[in-house]
């Protein structure tokens, strides 16, 4: 309990050296171009966002072949698109007056593990510190005790793992501390964005990622979320709308993952 009163009595620092970490990752010129590169590939629609998910769950940057082309990459023969809609304006002409027609049509796009080519500065989710691998065993048994399955595959390149209401996939190919990581993130998907409420990506990326922050810096382990949060444009004001809902998920999380290891030292 003292240590979870501690923690409390921090969560304000944590999640203001988070937006100054942010924008210290924003003012590097390395990363500038990474934004650019994000930039190009991310500025879609929900509904467009729910299309690629649907069809290529895995997927974690999208575009069309030109724009592969242009950054030096090719789609693979016999690769399946995914498709998404574009909007259109069509004029119409009559007896009387001419009027303007806004139309949708399908378009094609490809994931990055569609492609081969040169390579692109993808996100980072690595994690370091101590071992990691109690934390994760504790959180994994705590989902699937609370009905979250969680399973592991290997997934495609650049994939470190995802959510589909209700369950959780890890790619089983990463070591448990980057795993513990991801887990985090995805189970505050499974928390929060599964609810029907329309928040853009990059809220619910920041409110993922702003979790998995915290938690991992209350176990001492350090990650990539300055970095992950500062491609996806968050900033301190995303942080602060999202800070109640941060705050309450990473909460819940370090409860249950304390709570099973003292049960397991008891034991």
């Amino acid at each position: 309990m003292a240590k979870s009163r501690e923690w409390l009595d921090k969560v304000d620092e944590f999640i203001g050296d988070l937006a100054g970490e942010i924008d210290e990752v924003k003012a590097s010129e390395a990363y500038r171009k990474h934004l650019d590169v994000m930039s190009t590939f991310w500025h879609y629609s929900f509904s467009n966002q729910m299309l690629i998910a649907l069809q290529c769950p895995e997927a974690t940057m999208v575009a069309g072949f030109r724009q592969w082309k242009k950054k030096g990459r090719y789609v693979k023969k016999g690769e399946k698109a995914i498709y998404i809609l574009a909007p259109g304006i069509k004029k119409v002409d009559d007896e009387e007056d001419g009027y303007v027609v806004q139309y949708f049509f399908p378009v094609s796009v490809f994931d990055i593990s569609q492609t081969e080519g040169e390579a692109l500065p993808l996100m980072s989710s690595r994690v370091e510190g101590g071992d990691a691998r109690p934390y994760l065993d504790a959180l994994i048994a705590h989902c699937e005790l609370n009905g979250t399955r969680v399973k592991y595959e290997s997934l495609r390149e650049g994939a470190y793992g995802y959510s589909r209401n209700g369950e959780i996939i890890l790619n089983g190919d990463h070591p448990a501390n980057t795993l513990f990581g991801t887990a985090i993130h995805e189970i505050a998907h499974e928390m929060l964005h599964w609810d029907g409420t329309k928040e853009t990506k990059i809220m619910r990326e920041t409110e993922a990622e702003g979790v998995s922050y915290v938690v991992l810096r209350h176990f001492g382990l350090k990650t990539s979320a300055p970095t992950y949060l500062a491609l996806y444009q968050s900033d301190e004001g995303a942080l602060k709308r999202g800070f109640g809902n941060i705050s309450d998920v990473a909460k819940q999380i370090i409860a249950a993952v304390e709570s099973r290891l003292s049960a397991s030292i008891a034991a």
